[in-house]
């Protein structure tokens, strides 16, 4: 029976452009199997047939940084393509250029338009007619979206400088070469010491784009905002969001949300917690992230082992290795290698409920769940946070399974529903500019640090913030609150104080409301 590691090796999965195409492969390397994406491009040749070329660069350049999440990957690799679909469409005026041999103001100018086509889209209406002069109708992208897609394609750039290839000259007269895209952007961002993200500035500095979005679609402008989890819905979200229509409890789901809020995590992280990163104090719950892979870990031999090698031992690969569902991504922390501890808000209700939760999970619930698994012949894992199986096809094979990113964003969505119905608002749903994403719980966590007066050393440290700049991001006043604070309604106590207060508040009170419910369903 093929293993769940292996569907990686089909092509079911395509990214599919106008002129190229990304698919997730094996990548053999110094004994070790890599998944990692593909990019090939379309080129029709002389004789009219289709040919593939794979760009054996990009996929050097994922080799390199295989150890980096697959988020990092495809911001590289999917904005390679959104180029090479764009220099295609350039090829007309790039044909005229060369032969008028004005090659080099062209290619400024067309990387120029693909950084503002990656902001602003490339489509604009004409007497109600959608008009797109390139033919590639890309719709508008968030400002930090835009961003992030052209530093990534600029530090590619950057790390071809470093190869043997001659990357400095554009491709052929005709440029009909794929590569093109590649060498003319390598042409014009490093032998002219230029980046992607300067031709941004003018259309940055003036929120009109080039083109006219009126009626159809308007480009998406984001002013920096830090949305979190709304104070009035955390409680109720917590304690009975999770609870099924038949009165059952999604336990798991329930965990990690605890964790969430209480701890200000990244939701992934918590995917590649094994059960010994869980330690009982009196009573007090402490929680370690490692690093999925070359942390190490004691074996039952007693010898340090580096969590990679242990997986690999049990016929597993990590986490950060795996795509599709089973994956979780890893960004990086501080104090990863040693274990880094999760400084827990300072609100006693919510840390005491969740080392109920946590304890009565360790003691009854997984066990129990991992010998259904081991009755079905199934294998055991390190993993912390397992599936019940329930609401899958297959249960039987799910059953103990790693809880997976995907089965938490559902029960997340789900929760966010019953809160709406229990709170009586059809307006909530799951929305990043409301709060109610699963990255909320974190912004709600720094401002939650900020109102107690932390220092930005302590969030940073608190947040596992490699840079301690980070956390201003995090921490960001509302423009709501800011009002509040200017129009005199925190006269009597400080803005920050005023905040804490109201949410202190607001926890004493659902908390006295519901503790005797809440806690028996926790026993």
């Amino acid at each position: 029976m093929k293993r769940r590691s292996e569907e990686h090796q089909d092509f079911s999965k395509i990214e599919r452009g106008l002129n190229h195409f990304i698919v997730w492969q094996w990548v053999y390397r110094d004994k070790r199997k890599v998944c990692l994406p593909v990019l090939y491009v379309m080129q029709r040749t002389s004789n009219g047939s289709l040919s593939l070329c794979r760009v054996d660069s990009v996929l050097r350049y994922c080799d390199d940084n295989w150890r980096r999440s697959s988020t990092w990957h495809l911001y590289r690799v999917r904005t390679l393509g959104l180029l090479i679909d764009y220099t295609f469409a350039w090829l007309p005026f790039l044909r005229r250029a060369s032969a008028r041999g004005s090659t080099e103001s062209v290619h400024r100018r067309m990387l120029e338009r693909f950084a503002k086509a990656i902001l602003n889209g490339t489509a604009m209406l004409n007497n109600g007619a959608r008009i797109d002069g390139v033919g590639l109708y890309w719709r508008p992208r968030a400002e930090i979206e835009a961003k992030k897609c052209l530093s990534a394609l600029t530090n590619f750039l950057t790390s071809l400088s470093n190869e043997s290839d001659d990357w400095s000259h554009a491709a052929s007269s005709w440029y009909i070469d794929p590569l093109s895209a590649i060498r003319i952007a390598h042409q014009v961002v490093i032998r002219n010491k230029m980046s992607l993200l300067a031709h941004l500035a003018d259309d940055l500095d003036d929120p009109a784009p080039p083109h006219s979005f009126s009626g159809y679609f308007s480009p998406i402008q984001t002013s920096g905002a830090t949305y979190r989890f709304p104070i009035k819905y955390v409680w109720d979200f917590l304690f009975h969001g999770f609870v099924r229509k038949d009165g059952r409890s999604n336990v798991v789901a329930q965990i990690v949300a605890f964790i969430l809020f209480a701890g200000g995590m990244r939701a992934s992280e918590l995917f590649h917690v094994w059960v010994q990163d869980v330690q009982f104090v009196h009573g007090e719950v402490f929680l370690f992230l490692h690093h999925p892979e070359d942390a190490m870990v004691i074996d039952r031999t007693g010898k340090a082992v580096r969590r990679k090698d242990r997986l690999l031992s049990k016929g597993r690969l990590p986490r950060t290795q795996l795509r599709k569902r089973d994956g979780a991504g890893w960004k990086g922390l501080d104090g990863e290698a040693d274990g880094a501890l999760i400084h827990w808000l300072p609100i006693p209700e919510l840390q005491n409920h969740l080392s109920l939760l946590l304890a009565k999970y360790l003691a009854v619930d997984r066990p129990n769940t991992m010998r259904l698994r081991a009755s079905r012949g199934l294998s055991d894992h390190d993993y912390l946070f397992v599936s019940s199986g329930d609401g899958y096809s297959d249960g039987n094979r799910e059953i103990g399974k790693p809880y997976t990113m995907a089965a938490f964003k559902a029960a997340w969505k789900r929760a966010i529903r019953t809160t709406a119905r229990r709170c009586n608002d059809v307006a909530l749903t799951v929305r990043k500019r409301m709060g109610t994403t699963i990255h909320g719980a974190r912004h709600f966590y720094g401002c939650f640090l900020k109102t107690l007066g932390c220092e930005g050393e302590v969030i940073a440290r608190c947040m596992h913030h490699k840079n301690a700049e980070t956390q201003r991001r995090y921490t960001k006043l509302s423009n709501e609150e800011i009002n509040s604070i200017l129009k005199g309604r925190a006269k009597a106590v400080p803005g920050d104080a005023a905040l804490l207060s109201k949410l202190k508040r607001q926890f004493d009170q659902s908390f006295a409301r519901r503790r005797a419910h809440s806690f028996a369903a926790a026993a």
